[in-house]
């Protein structure tokens, strides 16, 4: 029998894992969704929309509704705060102002619940997935090499992102070199992971956890040498565009199209609220307020809401 060589045996290994191959689209992991709530491990990249690794999103209005757009006919349709959308024209921005009307009507009617009509904010980073663990412990591998939008229903990561940092550091006795070796704008050169862990919490919320992991002589996470080629990278390029997914326009955020089902919808949902109030009796709808016909839009975003990586606590 011959000697075994573990050298030969490494390299046979390496040779014989399945390779990563390119995406043609970006995968977007739902963090709250109970069965993705856990532990992702990635490398992180910057999205080209602010020029940062994460992207706030605030006050987005969220409302279940019928579509043609989606074989299931039945989707959650997002009206984002106006600014998102750049420039509309004058028409698209009246469609804009009557949706947010009909909702504000709606949410204000106290007749709905959480599965049916929500705001929300969400924080949005980029990178390639390295791990995903749930919170029993178990391995999800389908989007493992892959370039993934991880969403997350709460500012909880960007609160969390800022402790372990400043913590790392202060581990470091102030040394702050570490962290372009993992937060970094190149494409190479990466000598460690972020990993974030997202929870349903006990009470009201979610438990959220960021940790760095670091390359080491004994473990090499990520090889500093790898180059993460275009076929990855071009995705990393607007958050808020992934976020909207099938309710966008092409490479727009705002589609007619979408807004004028969203409206028809809610607009139905309205005359059967008032149907069935008037059957039963019920005048609540009725006092609230009148069906509105348009309402001014929410505040836009300062420019604040999403600093530049210049702002980053390092």
């Amino acid at each position: 029998m011959s000697e075994f060589n573990v050298d030969d045996f490494l390299a046979g290994l390496e040779r014989d894992k399945p390779q990563t191959r390119g995406s043609d689209r970006i995968e977007k992991i739902l963090m709250n969704v109970r069965d993705n709530q856990g532990t992702v491990v990635f490398v992180p990249f910057m999205n080209k929309l602010n020029h940062n690794f994460y992207y706030k999103v605030d006050r987005v209005m969220e409302w279940k509704g019928a579509t043609s757009k989606l074989d299931s006919g039945e989707a959650w349709y997002k009206i984002l705060e106006k600014s998102l959308y750049g420039e509309l024209s004058e028409e698209d921005s009246k469609l804009y102002d009557q949706a947010v009307s009909l909702f504000d009507f709606l949410y204000k009617s106290d007749q709905f619940d959480f599965n049916a009509l929500r705001i929300r904010n969400y924080t949005l980073i980029y990178g390639v997935l390295v791990s995903h663990t749930t919170t029993e412990g178990d391995e999800i591998k389908d989007n493992e090499g892959k370039p993934c939008l991880f969403i997350f229903t709460s500012h909880d990561p960007i609160n969390a992102l800022t402790a372990a940092i400043s913590s790392k550091c202060l581990a470091l006795k102030g040394n702050k070199s570490w962290i372009t070796h993992i937060l970094s704008p190149k494409n190479t050169g990466r000598k460690g992971v972020m990993s974030i862990t997202f929870s349903k919490s006990a009470n009201v919320g979610y438990n959220c956890n960021v940790a760095f992991e670091m390359n080491s002589e004994f473990s090499q996470i990520v090889d500093p040498e790898y180059v993460f080629e275009e076929e990855i990278t071009k995705h990393f390029e607007n958050p808020v565009r992934d976020l909207v997914g099938w309710a966008g326009d092409h490479e727009n955020v705002f589609s007619s199209e979408v807004f004028k089902e969203l409206i028809i919808d809610m607009k139905h949902a309205i005359k059967q609220l008032k149907s069935e109030n008037i059957a039963d009796g019920n005048v609540k709808i009725e006092a609230k307020a009148e069906v509105p016909t348009q309402e001014p839009a929410p505040s836009p975003a300062s420019a604040s809401t999403n600093p530049s990586v210049d702002d980053l606590p390092f």
